[in-house]
């Protein structure tokens, strides 16, 4: 499994298109896809909802680190210190950028490596992938070093899914 990016591999860019696009009024995460009948007990929607909640946590914690990077946060009288590394309040958010990172990724490696027991399934993983791409969203890149081929994050979404077809078939 692929090594969770820092803050510090996120740029800026990112960072600030990403609020920028909320602020503009533009959709957030899209709602997880409801179980359709037939395969309402794989677990395919619980990982497709997982990481709709890890996605929308993500968002949240970008749009706070830039507030705070940017001084738009209420500090209530804390000392916010003399540099970045001895800001507490710059610090908690960056830590909680981290953590947001990290959950996003993870549930996007589980979409990534399930294998859905029905096509309801492989519809919806499908139409959730679709639907998050649509809004911009980029998934996790492989580590430094690994074949490409083989560890990509579409790579291995696009095979998990050939598979479940062939078995289903």
């Amino acid at each position: 499994m692929r090594k969770a990016a820092r803050r510090s591999d996120v740029t800026r860019r990112s960072i600030v298109a990403a609020v920028a696009s909320a602020a503009l009024g533009q959709p957030g995460p899209v709602a997880p896809i409801p179980p359709a009948s037939g395969g309402a007990g794989d677990p395919a929607f619980a990982a497709i909802a997982a990481h709709h909640t890890a996605l929308a946590a993500f968002n949240a914690a970008a749009r706070h680190l830039c507030n705070v990077e940017e001084g738009r946060v209420e500090d209530n009288g804390v000392d916010r210190g003399n540099t970045a590394a001895d800001d507490p309040i710059l610090t908690a958010a960056a830590a909680a950028f981290d953590a947001a990172s990290d959950a996003e990724q993870s549930t996007a490696w589980a979409l990534a490596n399930h294998r859905p027991a029905h096509s309801a399934a492989i519809a919806a993983l499908l139409r959730y992938v679709a639907d998050v791409e649509a809004q911009g969203h980029a998934w996790p890149e492989p580590q430094t070093g690994d074949d490409v081929r083989d560890a990509s994050w579409a790579v291995t979404f696009h095979r998990n899914l050939a598979a479940a077809l062939d078995a289903i078939s």
